[in-house]
């Protein structure tokens, strides 16, 4: 995921796999909903969190125990 990357543009994805003999895409709409709150208090305490901050960082980037589409936060927090 490019496009949701501070600086990088969606273009510049494509430009990657050009001439490569195998490309593979997936649905980002299935993406977020398949990350879990685990996996996503597990990057807050990989940023430096400690527990309790992480907890609540991730009470308040997830709904419904999923990463939500749509929320500013989700792309930086997929691509950890």
């Amino acid at each position: 995921m490019i496009g949701g990357v501070k600086g990088r543009k969606y273009q510049e994805h494509p430009e990657l796999h050009v001439g490569q003999p195998v490309v593979a895409t997936i649905d980002v709409k299935k993406c977020y909903p398949n990350v879990t709150e685990r996996q996503i208090y597990a990057v807050w305490r990989r940023l430096g969190c400690s527990k309790r901050v992480a907890s609540l960082a991730t009470k308040l980037t997830v709904f419904r125990g999923h990463l939500p589409t749509g929320a500013p936060t989700s792309p930086a927090l997929a691509n950890h």
